[in-house]
């Protein structure tokens, strides 16, 4: 079976109060949000009527900081270059089950490009926007 996959912010979700791109039934989202934010992002999906099958980076954003008691530090492993290459790595195990995806929907160039090495054979529909400010990378 020949499907799509989107990202989520900058593609399907620019904010309370604004229609992204819709995914079709039987696409999947694969997403650089951190699984940790799994419960609100399917909140937020649900709420616009959308069901797909959700893939999330498995990296967290914050990590425990042991300087400090109960403190937390931003994960130097996690950001755009990551969610890039969790992306691509993720096309490909689909790819491995049988999963045929055509065109991966996505706005951030990081991210499209770490995709890119890992996914040739897949089309990149590149999503530009005049006004940045909806976008939170």
């Amino acid at each position: 079976m020949k499907i799509n996959s989107f990202d989520i912010d900058g593609v399907i979700y620019f904010g309370e109060g604004t229609t992204g791109v819709r995914p079709g039934k039987d696409d999947i989202i694969i997403t650089g949000r951190p699984f940790t934010d799994r419960e609100a992002t399917v909140k937020m999906l649900e709420s616009r009527g959308i069901y797909n099958t959700l893939y999330m980076n498995p990296l967290k954003r914050k990590i425990p900081d042991y300087r400090i008691t109960h403190g937390q530090k931003d994960n130097p492993l996690y950001g755009r270059k990551a969610s890039g290459i969790f992306k691509g790595q993720m096309i490909n195990m689909l790819k491995d089950l049988g999963v045929e995806i055509q065109m991966h929907f996505e706005d951030d160039p990081i991210q499209i490009k770490e995709i890119q090495k890992r996914c040739p054979d897949v089309s990149i529909v590149h999503l530009k926007r005049d006004n940045e400010e909806r976008v939170k990378y």
